[in-house]
């Protein structure tokens, strides 16, 4: 049994002890202990991509594949979190909700906790697709030949659709 999918933090994990610390969070200018926080901090000293950058990346591709699109969040991510949380996405994070975050809330949002929402989803599927493609050797790449056996939707080549439908979780 697993618990629900969403932004709310275990208790040990608001008060990390120092000898779980790596020596990277005594170089902080903020000391804090608490995951949330050494993670808002480590993803704006690392530049990382806000959730709603990605999603400005990712959806014009979907829709120039004609493949479905998704709506990103807005005033939803401040959807049952505490007045601080709340402050803190509308003043500092408005339009850059570091992806983590916005991961976990989609999927307590749209998924009610029980699965990835649909940019969640499409990261860890681009990214088993990444794998595969790139493992030696690789069905979807070089000259390898599917077994018919398979019944994949073209003779010469075998996608990942083909392999999920294979699996049995979708029908194209």
């Amino acid at each position: 049994m697993a618990a629900k999918i969403d932004t709310v933090l275990a208790d040990p994990l608001r008060v990390i002890p120092d000898v779980a610390l790596p020596n990277l969070t005594k170089s902080l200018k903020i000391l804090t202990k608490n995951l949330a926080s050494i993670s808002l901090l480590r993803g704006a000293s690392l530049q990382l991509s806000s959730a709603e950058t990605v999603a400005q990346t990712i959806l014009p591709q979907l829709a120039a594949r004609a493949s479905p699109t998704f709506l990103v969040l807005g005033e939803e991510l401040c959807q049952d979190e505490p007045v601080e949380v709340q402050n803190f996405l509308k003043c500092d994070l408005l339009g850059n909700t570091p992806l983590w975050f916005y991961t976990l809330k989609e999927a307590a949002i749209l998924g009610g906790g029980q699965h990835l929402g649909p940019l969640g989803s499409r990261i860890v599927m681009e990214t088993i697709h990444a794998a595969i493609e790139e493992s030696s050797p690789s069905i979807l790449a070089g000259k390898w030949e599917p077994e018919p056996k398979l019944a994949p939707s073209d003779a010469h080549r075998y996608t990942l659709a083909d392999l999920i439908a294979f699996a049995g979780l979708f029908n194209p």
